[in-house]
């Protein structure tokens, strides 16, 4: 943790502005928000974190940005994640003024298909186990994002209104109110026979270990879905798909994701006609996170 004393402007190196940014973001946003600020700014740090802050000029995010030829909505995610800690740093009278306060964030590029009946049937006939035709049938019916779902509780549930109340959400923390999903009668008789099942807890599991879904056992099981099937854009060799997949909007990471920006980490929610096969193009940290500051990197000489 960084240490609560002022620090010598002309000792600012870069790295220490995102080492305090990330600091103020543990305490003052979500885990999955923090963990995203982490990702881009150790890597923006890996290369330029030794410059003394006053120095970084909007060629070194540039460069840098370029030489991750690899991110699509990642380039957007990580020219706001390198903005806004050197937009906090001003805030808090640490530097002058913010060097990429001119930098363009850039627009997120939509990409809609939709799928047929057939397609869709198809789908769901390639998902051997209830479990997770279950967590795609409540992705398919709610429009909630996968976090959402994942943290469903029986005591979110009120089956005599027919709603889910969920008072963790990605937009609670400005908003200060609780999202209410309205329930289709498909997804009323599925929360009744999970709450049965699982009176304690997530109400959604795995089928091996029946444990709550996580981040990245939903990651994997929409990789493996991607891979059984091809039909999502007609084609049946997946090298030649798009480049785009729902992995991205599976993903609250580094989703962000989703997603602070008006919310950062914020993937769009989430329906099955928006699947789309391809590829990751965000940074994954390796599993378990190491709660690493960006001043604790090794970087190359």
């Amino acid at each position: 943790m960084a240490e609560n004393k002022p620090v010598e402007p002309d000792r600012l190196t870069a790295a220490k502005v995102c080492d305090l940014f990330l600091d103020w973001s543990e305490q003052h946003n979500s885990p999955e928000t923090f963990e995203w600020h982490r990702a881009f700014l150790q890597e923006f740090c890996t290369t330029h974190g030794d410059k003394p802050a006053a120095a970084v000029i909007p060629h070194h995010l540039t460069t840098w940005l370029d030489a991750h030829p690899q991110w699509k909505a990642g380039r957007r995610h990580a020219t706001y994640c390198v903005k806004r800690a050197f937009a906090w740093a001003v805030s808090q009278g640490l530097l002058a003024k913010n060097p990429f306060a001119g930098v363009k964030v850039g627009r997120t590029n939509r990409r809609e298909h939709f799928v047929t009946k057939a397609d869709r049937d198809r789908i769901f006939a390639a998902v051997p186990d209830q479990a997770f035709r279950d967590f795609l049938t409540a992705l398919q019916e709610t429009g909630c994002r996968p976090s959402e779902i994942a943290r469903v509780t029986a005591a979110d549930v009120n089956l005599d209104t027919g709603v889910w109340v969920l008072t963790a959400h990605k937009t609670a923390k400005k908003t200060g109110r609780p999202r209410v999903v309205y329930l289709t009668p498909t997804m009323v008789e599925l929360s009744r026979r999970l709450m049965a099942a699982w009176p304690e807890g997530p109400i959604f599991r795995t089928f091996k270990g029946k444990r709550p879904w996580q981040r990245n056992a939903i990651r994997c099981r929409f990789r493996r879905l991607r891979d059984r099937t091809a039909v999502l854009l007609g084609v049946e060799d997946r090298a030649k798909a798009a480049p785009q997949s729902f992995l991205d909007r599976v993903l609250e990471r580094p989703p962000g994701q989703g997603h602070e920006r008006s919310d950062p980490l914020d993937l769009d929610i989430v329906r099955i006609n928006e699947l789309v096969p391809g590829q990751l193009d965000e940074p994954q940290p390796q599993e378990p996170l190491a709660l690493l500051r960006c001043t604790d990197l090794d970087r190359p000489a």
